[in-house]
């Protein structure tokens, strides 16, 4: 049987403790992950490796997430990245205008950890159609 190659991920945002929180749910969960504690060192990473989702603070110091997102759809990276954008705005406007600036999901803190898993297994389903 062959084995399956775990997606890789990273978790960027500027508090230690929920880049450490959500990194180790998605090692559980079996992501290949990674971090970065702000959106410039988070889309550096993202142009140098396969990196498939992202999970994202909105406020960070830098490079806000839906600058970081506009960032990611302007790359030429050869494949899709999944963007889920991890923060504490739950208006409408906010959700728009994370939606518009390229995020693919949306997600309030404080957040419920099979929320976010559910929404990881949507963004699997959606990377496997590119293959």
């Amino acid at each position: 049987m062959k084995a399956v190659k775990a997606v890789k991920a990273i978790v960027i945002d500027d508090a230690p403790d929920i880049r450490i929180y959500v990194r180790a749910l998605l090692e559980k969960w079996g992501y290949e992950t990674e971090d970065a504690s702000e959106g410039l060192e988070g889309i550096s990473r993202i142009r140098e490796s396969d990196i498939r989702i992202v999970v994202c603070d909105w406020v960070m110091p830098g490079m806000s997430g839906p600058d970081l997102c506009r960032a990611v759809r302007e790359a030429d990276l050869g494949h899709y990245v999944y963007v889920i954008l991890l923060t504490g705005r739950s208006d409408k406007a906010d959700l728009l205008e994370g939606l518009n600036a390229g995020a693919d999901d949306f997600l309030s803190k404080p957040f419920d950890s099979q929320v976010l898993h559910a929404r990881l297994r949507v963004a699997e389903r959606l990377l496997s159609l590119e293959q």
